[in-house]
């Protein structure tokens, strides 16, 4: 083990014992872009957020350190005491009440948030799939207003929207810009037309760029991608193949304004499969690099996906360098659990479950020695230092 890794491993251990929680929760092992695990953050101290769902960073809010550190997420649990959208400011690990989205009393229209997505104004956005909905929380750690921006938009009512994003810069869709919305949808008017809509921020105009027409029932997961202008889609309901030279790749979705489908292809190492991913997928905002998660017995991999070093393999196909950049044993991670910071300096990972956790890894570049300083380490953060 590197210097390097040993300090971040060393200083993650004391800061799960710091917060009283267990020095080993799980074993974890990273690839050449993790540097460590930073915090890991009791969500539930009350037993209130039963089941994260949808992380997102607020790109408004910043510490005195200069880091990004508030994450809004919403609680996917139906009970009207608890569902709601919620906050986490990761430097004092202090988790918000909720701030918005309670519903009335007797009113189901609000069960099931199932992501979010924060405009550069720090408004959020929460996609709901029990009533098909997108609903926009302006001022959400203020004084939130909230609107619901767009209802059933399909024709018939029987629309799932899974995964909510901002339009990507250099995504070029006329009339959109980047504080509009992608939504990724399991079914628009029934449960096999799995599609990507655009949908203006104020609710009031969407259009359908892509629909799957292949009578398949498929659960997606998506993000936008800033740094190459598409958007990726993950299917982890039949993960789809594609032959490149007689050899099969596992392969995610890739799209543009035009509703042009590409098939990126994961160049795995040789001892890894990508057959069963779990339901996230995150964009790093820094270098354009697709992650998505992977179901490994009881615990997960997070694959770091490369599509800006893809070879073109022809015919809409492109083979992607993929490494494993985390592993850990007992874990899961929930639905569009997974984000990045806008600075890509800090990656994290929801646990849900009734024990709900969250999970705060720095990636590469490497974290300053103020951030070692700060977490009672200036000892080891001379050494650093001096090694870097």
């Amino acid at each position: 083990m590197d210097t390097r890794r040993f300090i971040a491993l060393l200083g993650a251990a004391c800061i799960l014992a710091m917060a009283g929680l267990p020095a080993v929760a799980a074993t974890i092992t990273y690839g050449d872009n993790v540097v460590g695990l930073v915090k890991m953050i009791d969500l539930d101290p009350t037993r209130v957020i039963d089941s994260v769902a949808g992380v997102c960073f607020d790109p408004t809010y910043t510490n005195a350190a200069g880091d990004y550190d508030r994450v809004y997420l919403a609680n996917r649990v139906d009970p009207e005491e608890k569902r709601g959208l919620y906050s986490v400011v990761i430097s004092t690990e202090t988790v918000s009440g909720r701030l918005a989205l309670a519903g009335a009393a007797g009113d189901t229209a609000l069960n099931q948030p199932y992501d979010v997505a924060v405009d550069g104004a720090g408004d959020v956005y929460v996609t709901y799939t029990a009533t098909a909905s997108i609903w926009k929380v302006a001022d959400p750690s203020g004084t939130p207003v909230e609107t619901k921006i767009l209802g059933a938009y399909g024709g018939s009512g029987d629309d799932d929207p899974s995964s909510l994003d901002l339009v990507p810069a250099g995504f070029g869709l006329a009339g959109y810009d980047t504080n509009d919305l992608i939504l990724f949808d399991n079914g628009i008017n029934n449960n096999n037309g799995e599609a990507l809509v655009a949908v203006k921020a104020d609710g009031s105009a969407y259009g359908i760029l892509w629909n799957d027409g292949d009578a398949v029932d498929n659960n997606i997961r998506g993000a936008s991608n800033p740094v190459d202008g598409k958007c990726y889609v993950l299917r982890y309901g039949s993960v789809p193949v594609v032959d490149i030279g007689g050899t099969e790749y596992p392969a995610i979705h890739r799209f543009g304004s035009d509703g042009a489908l590409e098939m990126v292809a994961l160049d795995l190492p040789a001892d890894v499969s990508f057959n069963a991913p779990d339901d996230a997928i995150a964009v790093n905002p820094a270098d354009g690099t697709v992650w998505v998660t992977q179901v490994n017995g009881e615990g997960r991999l997070i694959l770091r996906v490369d599509p800006l070093a893809a070879t073109d393999a022809g015919s809409g196909v492109f083979l992607a360098p993929t490494t494993v950049e985390i592993n850990i044993d007992k874990f899961n991670i929930g639905s569009n659990s997974i984000a990045f910071s806008p600075d890509g300096k800090f990656l994290v990972a929801g646990y849900p479950d009734g024990a709900d956790t969250m999970y705060v890894f720095t990636t590469v570049p490497e974290p300053g020695c103020a951030a070692l300083v700060a977490l009672g380490l200036a000892s080891l953060a001379v050494w650093y230092c001096r090694g870097a």
